[in-house]
């Protein structure tokens, strides 16, 4: 690829070789051609000059070739197609050689078109022979007729160009309207030059922007010279302003338009406005009119045509280049590929050849830092390509104009054009009452050519483009100040190609366009609350003013009907006002609804307008809510405490209550200390009880005491009533908590409207006390006859203090009947171990008064014969105090109300029991008979005789109900034994036999120490009890076997 030979987006050619085998009405003989500088690289620092080159045939693009319903086929076959085909180029790899035009050949009739690279836009086309197009790029054909074609491609190759360019002088040069040279262009032809190129290519007839339907009568000669005269001022000024200052590049000379602010006869403000325009951007555009682009260098007439000498060969193409230096931006040296060695050599070429340029060069690249480079445009000299074919019109955007007094009579009306020809020039007329007049405005030749004839031409039109519209691509032409009482109006529309030749008009009605919907009025509601209200019943709840803001037509989308007639309507009530006309502000006043206690209510107001014609506009509706600001029943509380969970090892004691809300209703839970609220915590010398400050600060609460900063809030979100209507409130208070807190719930209503804090009872709370008294003394004594225990429970060190303060009747002579006096708790085991793990609660009771101390007795007897004989008793006894009161003694508290404060477990309302103290120390007790006990009579059986080995006896003793110990018993019963030989003495044996189960066998077997052998033996038995006391002696003589 060639850097030089840039891309057509940058710099393009067009090229029409008018004449040779018919002419053209609209195109002088010669060949017509037009250069297409982007505002990417703006105009050239010098003339652009213009070399002749010949093209060469080759074969035809690879195409993929479609019919109408888009199936692709094999080949090129018009017959399967249906006559219509349409080609797309296939990718192919770079190339020097550029396809500038397409030629074909049709057995019969047939069209050729080349298409943009959408494939709906047509390029140029030709639809009688010679069938030869050409563009900038081919990317694409369209095909129509019947039978065999063939297609040739007309190649420029780059270095046949190249030669071309650096070894032959320019045919032609299109220079600026400048004289001489200035700071940013060299070798300007000047104005006369400009103007005889301007007249020379002219069409000399009459165009469709002057006769919308004709006749296009024949035009003097001069009369393109006139009309380009006539903006010529104009022109010159932008190129002067363009090339003449030496501190700003061209590409950043902007021209600024200012309006000041002005007020109108009407009273109408025209803001300050400022409009900044691209003065080499402005100039390429002005120069898609053809006289304007001779004028300007872009365009001309070229002496210059391939005439065919020999008609028996195929006839050949000339091709053109069109070059010229450029200085470039930083941003394009990112977009175009960098300067090859052939372009080099045509920047000084170029140099050679216009030697001013020295100046403007060394001033882009030295002193703005600008970069220089040489671009070539081609294009191929083909027959001129058919008149664009009548457009596809639509309508599109419709506005209504302002106008300085009233409604709107005159409207806008944008036309669209579907899938445009390539096109530069629009040409719009209407039809009137006498006929088609043209939608240009006119310009006044004799301003500039007295006598100029005609005396004034259309000024021309240029295609807009669309490209951001939601439903596709469109070229755009508007036209204004369109009178909406003759409505509907018949258009033409028609489009030239880039020669300026129009070609057919397509006519489209355009309507009156709807007239804009009314404005929805803005409502805005002031509200003027009625106090708050006493009792159950309903009460209203206030007034509202609707504000409702009217605009005058002139505030108002231009097009609007005047407004005549306000109308609001609240739930049902109707009124309405006249529209003031200069605009301004209406009010409605309405009075609220009644409400019931804490009812919400929404209520709704609608407004529209009306216009001068009684047209309702759209409505608006605004919703305001209104609220009774009573707020909800103060739930009620007792005065009596309410108690925590009893103190656990954790820190905090939980605290748990219920009640019955209001539904919408919130609640607030606050806590404060005694102290804080001032109850006094002393009565004289005594401290007062937790339940006489309970009631003392109840009763201050029942008699409005507020101090609300001594208050901590303990609900950041405020309770709410559940499904079936209760509030739960569960906190957590610290276990340490010793002095009466007071609860306050206090009651909002949904929008947040507060009951009087003092008007809230407060509820006495605390926490349990766990302090325990010290462990008591316990002393055992027992009946030896009955073997009932009395267990004696002393509690010396009570807190008498305080004592006396919760129970004060306790110190009464007698003891008041509802005094509480100090409990006891009274456990036992049985057994050898002392140990209170194994201890079971034997009663419970309560301690009297003796003296300065509280004692209590207890007997025990554990079976019907009272305790057990010989087994250990060990008592412990735990001691509290009373109760601790809700109340103090002698008052009472009236039953509250269903739906009153009260918490969720009935203990919490009951009053506190005493924490128990340590265990006592062990007391023992053990009930040893009076009188021992003997063996019965008959229990004791003994024989003796000779034993089993010779010389020996054996005496058997036998003892049957003999008495028996309880198990867990201290010891058992035991039988001493004594023997007695003959005449000798008693002899005990070694040690007492113990009884089992009140019986013993006992075998004694001795040697026989003299004759006879079996002696005559004798018995003493004494019984020993487990305490080890001895019953009387029993003897029993032997009885021999």
């Amino acid at each position: 690829m060639n850097s030089w030979l840039v891309d057509p987006c940058y710099f393009s050619a067009h090229a029409a070789a008018a004449g040779i085998a018919a002419p053209d009405p609209d195109l002088p003989k010669g060949t017509h051609l037009r250069l297409f500088p982007s505002a990417a690289l703006g105009f050239p620092l010098a003339p652009f000059l213009v070399w002749p080159v010949e093209a060469f045939a080759t074969d035809a693009p690879a195409m993929d070739w479609f019919t109408r319903d888009h199936r692709l086929l094999p080949a090129l076959n018009l017959d399967a197609g249906g006559g219509e085909l349409t080609g797309r180029r296939q990718m192919e790899a770079p190339s020097d050689a550029r396809v500038a035009g397409i030629e074909a050949r049709f057995q019969g009739s047939g069209e050729l078109a080349l298409l943009d690279r959408s494939g709906s836009r047509v390029v140029a086309a030709r639809s009688s022979p010679r069938w030869l197009v050409a563009a900038p790029q081919i990317t694409g054909l369209r095909l129509r007729g019947r039978g065999r074609v063939t297609l040739q491609g007309w190649v420029i190759s780059a270095g046949r160009a190249i030669e071309a360019l650096l070894g032959q002088q320019p045919f032609a040069s299109l220079s600026l309207p400048i004289e001489g040279d200035q700071p940013w262009y060299a070798g300007g032809e000047g104005t006369a030059v400009a103007l005889q190129r301007a007249e020379r290519a002219a069409s000399e007839r009459w165009t469709r922007p002057d006769r919308p339907d004709g006749p296009f009568d024949a035009l003097p000669p001069s009369a393109e010279r006139a009309r380009v005269a006539a903006f010529q001022a104009d022109l010159d000024d932008d190129t002067q302003r363009l090339v003449g200052d030496a501190e700003k590049p061209p590409s950043l000379v902007q021209r600024t338009h200012l309006w000041e602010a002005a007020v109108a006869l009407n009273g109408k403000r025209r803001p300050w406005q400022r409009a900044t325009e691209w003065v080499q951007s402005s100039l390429l555009m002005k120069a898609l009119d053809p006289g304007a682009g001779r004028y300007l260098g872009t365009a001309t007439l070229l002496d210059n045509l391939l005439v065919p000498d020999n008609p028996f060969q195929p006839p050949g193409a000339r091709g053109w280049l069109a070059a010229g230096l450029f200085a470039v931006g930083p941003a394009m040296r990112f977009e175009l590929p960098d300067a090859d060695a052939m372009e080099l050599q045509l920047i000084e070429r170029l140099m050679q050849l216009q030697p001013g340029l020295r100046g403007p060069a060394e001033l882009a690249v030295q002193r703005h830092g600008l970069t220089l480079r040489a671009f070539v445009a081609t294009a191929l000299a083909a027959p001129p390509p058919d008149l664009p074919a009548a457009p596809e019109v639509l309508l599109g955007d419709a506005g209504w104009q302002r106008e300085d007094e009233g409604p709107s009579i005159r409207f806008r009306q944008q036309l669209r054009i579907a899938t445009p020809a390539l096109a530069t020039l629009v040409a719009l007329g209407r039809l009137e009452a006498d006929g088609w007049r043209t939608r240009h405005d006119m310009v006044d030749l004799t301003a500039a050519t007295p006598d100029a004839d005609p005396a004034e031409r259309a000024a021309p039109r240029m295609l807009g483009n669309a490209d951001k519209l939601h439903d596709g691509v469109f070229g755009i032409v508007s036209d204004a100040n369109i009178d909406a009482g003759n409505a509907p109006w018949s258009y033409r529309v028609a489009l030239a190609d880039v020669f300026g030749r129009f070609g057919a008009a397509t006519e489209i009605v355009v309507p009156t366009p709807p007239r804009p919907s009314l404005p929805q009025p803005v409502l805005r509601s002031h509200l003027q609350l009625a106090g708050r209200a006493a009792g159950d019943a309903a009460a209203v709840a206030g007034s509202v003013r609707w504000s409702v803001v009217v605009p005058a037509l002139h505030e108002m989308t231009a097009g609007s009907r005047p407004l005549s007639r306000v109308v609001i309507d609240l739930d049902g009530a109707l009124q309405d006002a006249a529209a003031p006309q200069d605009g301004g502000v209406l009010h409605f006043d309405f009075e609220l609804p009644a409400l019931l206690p804490m009812e919400s209510r929404a209520v709704t107001a609608t407004a529209h307008f009306e216009d001068d014609e009684g047209t309702p506009g759209p409505t608006v509706a605004a919703t305001i809510a209104i609220h009774d600001p009573r707020t909800p029943p103060v739930p009620q509380t007792g005065i009596a405490i309410v108690w925590s969970s009893r103190p656990a090892p954790a820190t905090d004691v939980e605290f748990r209550l219920r009640f019955t809300g209001v539904a919408g209703a919130r609640y607030r839970a606050y806590l404060a200390d005694a102290r804080g609220l001032e109850i006094a915590l002393m009565e004289g010398e005594r401290p007062r009880t937790r339940a006489e400050v309970a009631v003392d600060g109840a009763q201050k609460g029942l008699a409005g005491l507020g101090l609300r900063d001594r208050f901590r809030l303990l609900t950041d979100t405020p309770l709410t009533p559940g499904g079936d209507g209760s509030v739960l409130f569960d906190t957590r208070l610290p276990r340490a908590l010793e002095t009466v807190q007071f609860l306050r719930f206090v009651p909002l209503s949904s929008q947040g409207n507060e009951a009087a804090f003092e008007s809230c009872p407060l509820l006495p709370v605390a926490v349990p006390s766990d302090r325990r008294p010290p462990a008591p003394q316990v002393e055992t004594r027992v009946d030896p006859v009955s073997g009932v225990a009395t267990i004696t429970v002393r509690a010396p060190g009570l807190d008498l203090v305080a004592l006396r303060a919760a129970e004060p009747g306790l110190f009464d002579e007698p003891p008041a009947a509802d005094a509480r006096p100090p409990e006891y708790r009274l456990r036992r085991a049985s057994g050898g171990v002392p140990e209170a793990l194994y201890a079971r609660e034997i009663g419970r009771g309560v301690l009297r008064r003796d003296g300065e101390e509280f004692v209590a007795e207890v007997d025990d007897s554990p079976t019907p014969e009272g305790l057990s004989a010989y087994v250990r008793y060990h008592y412990w006894a735990e001691l509290r105090m009373p109760p601790e009161r809700r109340l103090p003694p002698g008052v009472a508290e009236i039953p509250l109300p269903a739906g009153a404060v009260e918490p969720l477990q009935p203990a919490q309302r009951l009053d506190a029991p005493s924490a128990f103290s340590s265990a006592s120390a062990p007391a023992m007790a053990m009930f040893v008979p009076a009188d021992i006990p003997a063996l019965p009579d008959g229990s004791v059986t003994v024989t003796v005789g000779a034993g089993a080995a010779a010389g020996t006896w054996r005496l058997t003793l036998a003892i049957r109900g003999g008495p028996v110990a309880h198990p867990r018993a201290v010891g058992g019963f035991r039988v001493q034994v004594h023997l007695k030989l003959d005449d000798g003495d008693w002899a005990p044996e070694a040690a007492a036999v113990p009884l089992d189960s009140g019986a013993l066998d006992l075998v004694i077997e001795r040697a026989v120490p003299a004759v006879p052998p079996v002696p005559a033996l004798q018995l003493a038995l004494v019984l020993v009890d487990p305490v080890g006391r001895e019953a009387p002696l029993l003897r029993v003589a032997a009885t021999p076997v």
